[in-house]
């Protein structure tokens, strides 16, 4: 087993262990708290503990080139970022050579292999080893309430953009014959609305906890292979990811087997 990353910070009265990820293990929340804006007049030593969450004294008792080592690993964190954002960016210019190329239909398998050849398709992600579907045929394999809700995301969201990932894997992401919950016949309404939010709410905390790196790549492959989500998405442009609104200028509409369009 690989040992995990970290420092052993020795404070005389008191041991303190600061663990440190690799950017593919970073979750979405991990993603969100090292990607806030640096207040202004921070220092290094306070963005240090404030990133790696442990009180600023405890920069006194460490070794400077450990307090560097940290930042250095924090920066580190940023360009891994920007590189995985670059190679996105590398599968909308190949969208867009496809149309100039190609005179066939495009379809899911398309999507898959252009997001496969960037590390970016995902068939299941893991959370707390328990895996969760990414479904392939995404408007096939969903009902019309994960699309409402879908709606309703996408109009009332005002937060970050990483929590916007979350919710639409909490949406259409599920365990092997988990269902998306629906009223039963002998509850009201009232409390069918109590009991889904309820759901929702704790369903979107679980998949803050899902990787960065799978939350990309299982929005890219919705985006790529569903003119529903894909419409669903860019209807708002006060909510929609500006990544998302450019890739759908470029992504031509996936069809069926037979070659058929789809319905949008």
């Amino acid at each position: 087993m690989t040992k995990p990353l970290g420092i052993h910070l020795d404070l005389g009265d008191t041991i303190h262990e600061v663990p440190i990820k690799p950017f593919h293990e970073l979750t979405v929340a991990d993603y969100l708290h090292i990607t806030a804006p640096i207040p202004e007049g921070e220092e290094m030593h306070e963005t240090v503990a404030r990133v790696f969450r442990f009180p600023p004294l405890y920069a006194w008792a460490m070794k400077a080139d450990q307090v560097e080592g940290l930042f250095e690993w924090f920066l580190q964190w940023h360009r891994e970022g920007s590189e995985r954002w670059a190679a996105m960016k590398r599968v909308t210019l190949k969208l867009e050579e496809w149309t100039d190329t190609h005179t066939g239909p495009w379809n899911h398998e398309d999507a898959k292999a252009l997001l496969e050849a960037e590390g970016f398709h995902r068939g299941f992600i893991e959370i707390d080893g328990v895996r969760y579907m990414v479904p392939q045929k995404l408007d096939e394999e969903s009902i019309f309430g994960q699309w409402a809700s879908l709606k309703d995301l996408t109009h009332d969201h005002n937060g970050e953009e990483a929590e916007l990932y979350a919710a639409i894997m909490a949406i259409f992401c599920m365990t092997e014959g988990e269902r998306f919950p629906s009223q039963h016949r002998d509850e009201e309404d009232h409390e069918f609305t109590a009991r889904f939010m309820g759901w929702i709410q704790d369903r979107r905390s679980l998949f803050m906890r899902a990787t960065m790196v799978d939350a990309m790549g299982v929005c890219a492959f919705f985006l790529s292979s569903s003119s529903r989500f894909r419409g669903t998405m860019t209807a708002n442009t006060l909510t929609c990811p500006p990544w998302m609104r450019h890739w759908t200028a470029q992504t031509p509409p996936p069809t069926d087997s037979v070659g058929a369009p789809r319905p949008s």
